[in-house]
């Protein structure tokens, strides 16, 4: 009995000492700081991009158009023009191909910064008139230029893919003087936010001339770009 006593007294004498620390990580004190932010309309010029991966910037070239317009809603870029160069006539229906080299790229750019809660727009576009020789007045009666069905993509991709731009629209139309939808973002949440392009093949471009119309001469018109809020409902 003498002989175990010092070791139970040696144990309750650790297990005191051990209760004497406060458990690890107590708290001491807490107090806070703030942080704090005010955010307001993004009304600046949004930059060309690159219209395969929008998230990058894009040097100035000579085939687009930059049109300097401020945001929050804004058409960045439209292309500079549509030019078939000097070519035959026929007095059948024919079909001129746009000049373009191999993967010259045109595309239409769009920036959406507007409240998240504020969704859809729409691109449209419409001719002034038929093509006309500004010398002679004489008018291509029926000329119709055709855009082709381009390719959206989305700043918020990754890797300027198409996976997240699947919520934009693009369509192939005529340019008339009736306007038409060539590019939108639905009324959906997050669709066509940040900026977004549209982009194709120069060459794909076409104009279609009807029988019997042509003579010779120097035809032009002007092509008009339209940017509104709202888009398809679907």
């Amino acid at each position: 009995m003498k002989g175990r006593l010092p070791a139970a007294v040696l144990c309750i004498g650790c297990l005191g000492f051990l209760m004497v620390f406060p458990a690890k990580d107590a708290a001491f004190a807490q107090v806070n700081s703030e942080g704090e932010i005010t955010l307001g309309e993004n009304n600046r010029v949004t930059e060309p991009k690159e219209p395969t991966n929008p998230a990058k910037p894009r040097p100035g070239d000579s085939y687009h158009r930059p049109t300097n317009e401020k945001g929050p809603l804004s058409l960045d870029v439209v292309p500079l023009g549509f030019y078939f160069g000097t070519q035959k006539m026929y007095h059948a229906a024919h079909t001129y191909q746009a000049n373009g080299t191999d993967n010259h790229l045109q595309y239409l750019q769009v920036t959406d910064n507007r409240d998240a809660t504020v969704n859809g727009w729409s691109l449209k576009v419409r001719q002034a008139d038929y093509l006309r020789d500004s010398q002679t007045d004489y008018e291509l009666t029926g000329a119709t230029l055709y855009l082709p069905q381009g390719q959206p993509r989305n700043q918020n991709n990754l890797a300027g893919s198409a996976a997240n731009a699947d919520s934009l629209l693009t369509a192939s139309v005529p340019v008339t003087d009736q306007e038409v939808t060539i590019f939108s973002a639905p009324n959906r949440e997050n669709a066509g936010k940040a900026t977004s392009t549209n982009f194709w093949q120069a060459n794909d471009v076409t104009l279609s001339i009807p029988r019997d119309t042509v003579q010779p001469g120097n035809y032009s018109t002007k092509i008009y770009w339209i940017l509104t809020d709202g888009g398809p409902s679907n």
